[in-house]
């Protein structure tokens, strides 16, 4: 086969990756936004529920480590999810530092009048290795927003089952988490404490949660979820069917 053939497929695939990259950026930037429409939404008007559980001290181990759990509060959370963080992600060196392989995911959540809020799509929820963050530039946003009915989570998974659920878990779903409110330790290092109450600010604010039951009621994203994730996979292939074109002609096609 001539060299200009495979500089024809070399064009092809470049021309393909622009657009596959092009539908990846608008799928993912899409997906991360808050949904202006709610399909469920009557669960997320609940408050948080918490009592007092008798449950004794337990330990988990993983990856060699040996994990204090100490429950403190039964709990129940329904919410729509503004915002995730993923433990192992490439932006997270602070869990494995830690030695933390059992929080895998922390979920931030808003729950009541911020979920019927008008305005809600206007606030830009973000997340740091350990934090949710709300910003906007709109004062009549920020001034509707209720501070109480918003928490960052530190998902605990209790079985395998529950941690898949978890990290299947988007922006934009609606969902309901039960479990317990927990106090962990690494290897009977110092106590990681959760927060009690929904009106806490700062460090010591999140919920850490000992999770038994994930449900998800409606994924809102669904639709962008799935176009970032074939732009993603159609990316990956062209680039591999470029790079693949530009070594075989190399090695194979002379001039």
């Amino acid at each position: 086969m001539e060299a200009r053939n495979y500089g024809a497929w070399m064009w092809f695939f470049i021309k393909s990756l622009v657009v596959a990259g092009f539908i990846w950026g608008i799928g993912y930037w899409k997906s991360t936004k808050v949904p202006e429409n709610i399909l469920v939404s009557g669960p997320l008007q609940n408050e948080p529920m918490q009592t007092l559980t008798n449950k004794p001290v337990f330990e988990m181990r993983s990856k060699g480590h040996t994990y204090s759990i100490q429950p403190a509060f039964e709990y129940e959370l329904w919410g729509l999810v503004v915002s995730e963080h993923s433990a192992d992600s490439i932006k997270d060196n602070v869990h494995e530092s830690w030695n933390d392989y059992i929080n895998t995911k922390d979920i931030c959540v808003v729950w009541g009048g911020n979920v019927s809020n008008p305005y809600l799509a206007k606030l830009n929820f973000s997340h740091g290795s350990f934090t949710c963050y709300v910003q906007t530039r709109d004062s009549v946003a920020w001034k509707s927003f209720l501070p109480d009915k918003i928490s960052n989570n530190h998902l605990i998974p209790s079985t395998p089952e529950i941690q898949k659920l978890i990290s299947q878990s988007n922006i934009g779903d609606e969902i309901r988490i039960k479990g317990q409110l927990v106090n962990y330790n690494v290897n009977k290092g110092q106590y990681r404490k959760t927060s009690v109450n929904r009106t806490d600010r700062d460090n010591g604010a999140c919920e850490i949660i000992y999770v038994t039951e994930f449900e998800t009621y409606a994924k809102n994203n669904k639709f962008w979820n799935h176009v970032s994730k074939a732009g993603k996979y159609l990316s990956m292939a062209f680039l591999i069917g470029a790079m693949a074109t530009m070594l075989f002609t190399a090695v194979f096609v002379k001039n």
